[in-house]
């Protein structure tokens, strides 16, 4: 694995329980939960490459999973708006 990736994972293991807490307070679905989780994950991967250690690592993560948790509100409302349209 590449330093990149070890360090990646590295910083979700030492963080896993944040992260499932900042996602079951939007949801108490575990599957839901789970997606936000997953969602999460790849926001976090996605802006690793500029992650400088500037702000603490979950001030971080709570930015991209906020990312996360819009991103599937606006879908949502796409969705709801598809159906009002059909």
């Amino acid at each position: 694995m590449k330093e990149k990736e070890l360090e990646f994972n590295r910083i979700v293991k030492a963080n896993k329980a944040a992260i499932f807490t900042v996602c079951y307070l939007f949801s108490k679905d575990q599957d839901e939960v789970n997606d936000l989780f997953q969602e999460t994950l790849i926001n976090l991967w996605r802006g690793f490459e500029g992650f400088q250690g500037k702000c603490d690592v979950k001030t971080w993560i709570w930015r991209h999973h906020h990312l996360s948790q819009r991103r599937k509100n606006n879908r949502q409302k796409h969705l709801s708006l598809q159906r009002i349209i059909e």
